[in-house]
């Protein structure tokens, strides 16, 4: 979160920031290197230190979409939301919860909610790419995707290209 954009100081073994908010290098280490279970024990540890880290509740609520724990992932998707409410990730990411729980009506919601906070980010039509998809949308998600395409440029225009290829676009 922006609050935690401070300066950084040592205190017993852990990196803390002076505002209170914990770094989360070390929890995002131990998920690249698999470890899910610890990765999440930490995050529920860092937001027990300080409820409102919201980079903590983000990086939760993105691990419990990955573990198909939707409607843990909407409270802190919506936690985040409630300290950030700019943040147009954690709409994409709660709409996609949203989606799994059945609620399309709310997972729509969210999808557009996102792309009215960031516009200029091809991700965010992605994101409501796929959730057209799995909705029976082709021709939404076709749309989402071209609009994609035309905000990215390189690896990540040619993947989105290929994307829209692969449902007829």
């Amino acid at each position: 979160s922006r609050r935690c954009r401070t300066e950084v100081r040592r205190t017993s073994g852990s990196t803390r920031r002076r505002d209170g908010c914990f770094k989360s290098t070390w929890t995002r280490s131990a998920l690249e290197a698999g470890d899910p279970v610890t990765a999440m024990a930490r995050f529920t540890a860092a937001l027990e230190r300080d409820a409102a880290d919201s980079r903590s509740a983000f990086e939760r609520g993105s691990l419990f979409l990955r573990m198909h724990e939707a409607k843990l992932a909407i409270a802190d998707f919506t936690t985040v939301i409630l300290a950030e409410p700019g943040n147009a990730a954690a709409y994409s990411l709660r709409g996609l919860a949203k989606f799994d729980l059945h609620d399309a009506t709310g997972a729509e919601a969210d999808m557009n909610e996102a792309i009215s906070r960031d516009p200029a980010n091809p991700d965010r039509y992605v994101d409501r790419a796929s959730f057209d998809l799995k909705s029976g949308n082709v021709a939404a998600a076709r749309t989402d995707l071209q609009k994609a395409a035309g905000l990215s440029s390189g690896a990540k225009a040619a993947a989105i290209r290929k994307a829209l290829a692969a449902i007829g676009g």
